[in-house]
């Protein structure tokens, strides 16, 4: 029982969790900027941080499956907390006499997927 072409597929797709409001737009933050879950898709997003700040988006997953095949049917529950992502962005304003008017440099963390599986 090797791997197959589905769980290829499976390993290679990549569901960006991110913050709430990245979630929330499904994961479209990467054109508006000013969110944190840009860091690893876009991060020239992080140019619109006018102050620094550090966040953490916890995340609560509940999974719940049921199959049948030849009249054997088979269910699993869980329920799966972990961090979806986690860091920090330093934003400064520069002075005027400046040609740059602003630098935001970011350190974090994004969960970009998740291998949970229970094999009974």
């Amino acid at each position: 029982n090797a791997q197959s072409s589905i769980e290829a597929l499976r390993y290679s797709s990549t569901f960006q969790l991110g913050t709430a409001r990245n979630i929330s737009l499904a994961g479209t933050m990467a054109g508006v900027g000013a969110d944190f879950s840009n860091l690893s898709t876009n991060p020239a997003g992080i140019a619109r941080y006018k102050s620094t700040e550090f966040q953490i988006s916890p995340a609560i997953v509940f999974g719940n499956t049921d199959a049948t095949y030849y009249n054997n049917t088979l269910s699993d529950e869980h329920i799966n907390v972990n961090i979806s992502s986690t860091g920090i962005v330093f934003a400064r304003r520069l002075n005027d006499s400046n040609k740059w008017k602003s630098f935001s440099l970011g350190f974090g963390v994004n969960r970009l997927n998740q291998y949970n599986i229970n094999r009974d």
